[in-house]
């Protein structure tokens, strides 16, 4: 039994004229208002589509939960639970610019220099965050292994390690 065609003037008679027919896109004036009529729909908050698809996730998920009496779940014990895990798996846990700054100082640990905090990142002289041993040398991405640098002087270091003072 044959499909029916959907008929003109709906989204899914747009589709039937552009993607499968091949038609220009503006050759049913009715048919493209519809599109651009939904797309319209999609970002009107007033309008009941309007982030639909993730609304309709959450409330299909607790409704999920609720039939199969199964708990609620703890979005923040999960993330703290994946971030802990992701910190023995992968080796990396989560700093911030003022967390290495608390831990090492202002002091640049390849040439022992103090760094100008006032200066943007992208000065030769600005602060950037380096990576002793660098992650492609299978470093880890967690505070005791970054540290802050200028800008020229971890840009020089590069993939490097830095021990005793000299590039290895």
């Amino acid at each position: 039994m044959p499909r029916p065609t959907p008929p003109c003037g709906t989204r899914a008679g747009y589709r039937l004229h552009v993607r499968v027919l091949g038609r220009p896109k503006d050759e049913c004036k009715e048919c493209h208002e519809a599109e651009i009529q939904y797309w319209r729909n999609k970002r009107d908050p007033n309008h009941p589509d309007y982030r639909g698809n993730i609304i309709n996730k959450i409330t299909r998920r607790r409704r999920f939960l609720k039939k199969h009496n199964l708990p609620k779940i703890n979005y923040r014990l999960r993330d703290e639970t994946l971030e802990k895990r992701n910190t023995r798996k992968w080796g990396w846990e989560h700093y911030t610019t003022e967390m290495i700054i608390e831990r090492w100082g202002t002091v640049c640990y390849l040439c022992n220099e103090e760094i100008d905090l006032t200066l943007p990142r992208k000065s030769s002289e600005g602060l950037h965050l380096d990576h002793v041993i660098p992650i492609s040398k299978k470093g880890c991405d967690i505070i005791d292994n970054i540290k802050p640098t200028h800008a020229h002087c971890n840009l020089a270091k590069s993939d490097k390690m830095w021990l005793n003072g000299e590039l290895v």
